[in-house]
């Protein structure tokens, strides 16, 4: 197995947005220690985003939007399609509240 963090620029996640600060101290405060915590909070995330990927799949291929050019959807059509798609959705939009 490679090493999957050995070339991240911590400077360059902070410089974007403080992200390793934010996650140094969040670690911090909530006692992870452990490996197993740590995987444990990554593999949440890891789900979280690979969850969105896949909405955001079902958004750009749903035929809601055939009529758009990708580059013209505004938020607020998307928020539109996410509100119908929950509505018939319910466990999924359960699951996105839990992230």
């Amino acid at each position: 197995m490679r090493n999957r963090y050995k070339t991240r620029d911590i400077t360059q996640q902070d410089e974007v947005g403080g992200y390793y600060t934010k996650n140094i101290e969040a670690i911090t405060n909530e006692k992870l220690q452990s490996n197993s915590d740590i995987a444990a909070e990554l593999a949440h995330r890891d789900i979280t985003i690979i969850t969105l990927f896949l909405l955001l799949d079902r958004i750009v291929n749903d035929e809601y939007f055939e009529a758009f050019d990708l580059e013209d959807i505004q938020a607020d059509d998307v928020a539109l399609w996410l509100k119908r798609y929950f509505e018939k959705n319910k466990p999924l939009q359960a699951a996105m509240l839990k992230c």
